[in-house]
């Protein structure tokens, strides 16, 4: 991973400025011939390869699980606690990923898999794990990327594989899917926070 120089330094301005801001990161970047690809994310997913979190905000969430999609927890745990978090696109918060995200060492199939064994154990809604494939099937690696996400979830279901066990986490992270699907509102209701920099 490569990080701007200035990174932290403007990641400290943003949270000055912003006293609701709990964690946030910059946008991923991959490099492919010669030019930066952004790797696409919600604006509101805090970048687990370098996030950064406010002391209170962390402590307010209990820190983080050790367990796959602890970031999309803490993120979302954040949320639920009244923190803003946020991914920014930025000159000096832009990072170069140096590996596709959803991808493992034994491979970006393998990766897929567990991407949606996490999506399972963090408590992801089934009519939202199909969202996330058809969305990630425009990707790299297309149409198959997607599927097997879909596929890793269904098969930690099936396999009885725990989840995180938090009804009232798992009550308002299915109210902000829907809401991202159109069909319904999240239960959270934070201020608005200052505009991207970009």
């Amino acid at each position: 991973m490569k990080l701007p120089a200035k990174y932290f330094e403007t990641l400290l301005d943003l949270f000055d400025q912003d006293s609701y801001l709990g964690a946030a990161s910059g946008k991923s970047f991959l490099e492919e011939d010669g030019k930066l690809v952004e790797e696409r994310s919600s604006d509101e997913m805090v970048a687990g390869q370098i996030n950064f979190y406010r002391r209170k905000c962390f402590e307010d969430i209990g820190g983080f699980v050790r367990e796959v999609h602890w970031d999309g927890i803490a993120y979302h745990r954040a949320r639920i606690k009244g923190w803003r978090t946020k991914s920014i696109r930025h000159p000096d918060l832009n990072f170069i990923h140096q590996r596709l995200m959803g991808s493992s060492y034994k491979g970006i199939f393998t990766g897929r898999l567990r991407w949606g064994k996490g999506q399972y154990f963090m408590g992801t809604h089934p009519l939202y794990i199909f969202a996330i494939g058809v969305y990630r099937m425009f990707e790299k690696p297309f149409i198959i990327g997607g599927i097997f996400i879909v596929i890793g979830y269904f098969q930690a279901m099936l396999q009885g594989m725990a989840r995180y066990d938090d009804l009232e986490f798992r009550k308002s992270l299915h109210a902000w899917q829907m809401a991202r699907l159109k069909l319904g509102k999240p239960l959270e209701s934070i201020p608005p926070g200052q505009p991207d920099m970009s």
